[in-house]
């Protein structure tokens, strides 16, 4: 049969098992019969009826072919049951994926692999009936997967379509999909939660607990059910922020803001360098000439200081007054050595204007 598409998931999705009759003037076997079936005398959980056709039949062939490891025939579902009694579930047979075929009486797997000691209990009658393991949709009742088949004495009709339901659970595996190992789910959660792969499944519950708190003390404006839903809703806002347009009542641009903040800073230095040459002129007795560099230094870096330095500075007596009466000096008595000239030089002082300082010493 041609590979077909895999089914949508159009509702919950159950698994169930049910039993058909062997026949064991067949090599085939039957799994499913054709049409509607349900189980009225045996249903535990599931809810029947359940149907399949050649639609339904070639999409759950496709599903099923598509696995690599063979279907497991058990011994009273004791593959399912093993974990909480402690008995060995050892195989009856096991069914090829891909020996699957659809006829007008049903869905059939052609040449099972039956075991040596349950192929002796067939053929004596001590096991009559199979009872597949599947899963199915519950707003169709359409099969979509097989787990497992197994050999089993409790049938809940008699005949051909005597198929009775013994659900095992009900959840929401995907139908496309066949059963996950437990190994394989933890991993995938470690690589999800960032977690290391030796975590222990206590541990890694611990971590889950955590998530549903998160999950459940977020925003609920956002109407998220999932972590998927939160993050999208999350992804939302940020978009939402990152192509909003600022309000121009409260938001300028960038470079506008720069250009004042360049204009700004021009306009400080201009109106300190004003103020510090406004202060040295007015203090020309304590600040000469010579000094006027280191002022103007002193001043831009640090204006508070220069006044400290300009208020704490007596002024220069030779600047303020002249000993001579408005008078000529008279000329030095002896030539100025090469100290003097040098002091007079970095002082930017004249020879008459040093003699007058060296004379109130």
């Amino acid at each position: 049969m041609p590979a077909l598409t895999k089914p949508k998931n159009t509702g919950a999705i159950s698994v169930a098992a049910c039993l058909v009759a062997i026949d064991k003037t067949r090599r085939d076997i039957q799994l499913f019969p054709s049409g509607r079936f349900d189980a009225p005398l045996g249903a535990m959980l599931g809810q029947g009826p359940w149907q399949l056709d050649a639609d339904s039949a070639g999409r759950l062939i496709a599903a099923v072919s598509a696995r690599k490891n063979d279907i497991l025939i058990d011994y009273e579902h004791q593959s399912l049951t093993a974990a909480k009694n402690g008995h060995t579930a050892p195989a009856a047979g096991w069914i090829n994926p891909g020996s699957l075929a659809w006829t007008d009486a049903g869905l059939y797997a052609t040449a099972p692999d039956w075991k040596e000691k349950a192929a002796a209990m067939i053929d004596a009658d001590e096991y009559r009936y199979l009872s597949p393991v599947f899963i199915y949709d519950e707003t169709t009742g359409t099969p979509t997967n097989i787990i497992s088949v197994a050999l089993t004495n409790t049938p809940a009709i008699d005949g051909m379509a005597a198929v009775s339901l013994a659900a095992l659970m009900a959840g929401t595996l995907t139908p496309e999909e066949p059963i996950m190992e437990l190994s394989e789910l933890m991993e995938r959660l470690c690589y999800l939660l960032n977690l290391p792969l030796t975590i222990t499944p206590q541990k890694m519950a611990g971590e889950l607990d955590k998530l549903k708190t998160l999950l459940g003390a977020g925003d609920t404006k956002t109407g998220a059910a999932s972590l998927v839903d939160v993050l999208a809703a999350k992804d939302a806002q940020i978009a939402a922020l990152s192509t909003a347009a600022p309000d121009p009542a409260k938001y300028v641009p960038v470079e506008t803001l720069l250009s004042l903040q360049q204009q700004h800073a021009q306009q400080a230095k201009a109106d300190r360098e004003q103020k510090v040459a406004a202060l040295i002129a007015a203090n020309p007795t304590i600040i000469i000439p010579a000094m006027e560099s280191w002022a103007k230094q002193l001043g831009m870096s640090d204006y508070a200081q220069l006044e400290k330095y300009i208020q704490n500075t007596r002024p220069i007596a030779a600047l303020t007054q002249t000993q001579t009466g408005g008078q000529a000096p008279a000329a030095p008595a002896t030539q100025a050595t090469d100290t003097d000239v040098t002091v007079m030089k970095c002082l930017g002082l004249t020879a008459e204007q040093f003699a007058l300082v060296k004379a109130q010493e």
